[in-house]
């Protein structure tokens, strides 16, 4: 499971504000309370207003799918 970087390169050359978003992060954060988070950025709201030609909505999604299927895998720890 990974994210092509062509992915990345495709969405800046739309627009350049995109480039504050990569890499896509995934933070492990242990709280005070000695709970664990896995924390990324919510990709939805930046994608569904993005106005993306359906080619790249169909990259952004699988980025995010990818983001997402690490983190739960990291969640179960599956990884």
């Amino acid at each position: 499971m990974y994210v092509r970087a062509t992915a990345g390169s495709r969405m800046i050359a739309y627009d350049k504000n995109f480039a504050a978003y990569l890499p896509c992060r995934i933070v492990l954060l242990e709280d005070e309370d000695g709970k664990v988070w896995l924390i990324s950025m919510n990709l939805d709201i930046l994608i569904q207003a993005a106005g993306l030609t359906p080619e790249l909505m169909e990259q952004a999604t699988k980025v995010k799918n990818a983001i997402q299927e690490i983190m739960h895998a990291g969640a179960e720890g599956d990884l």
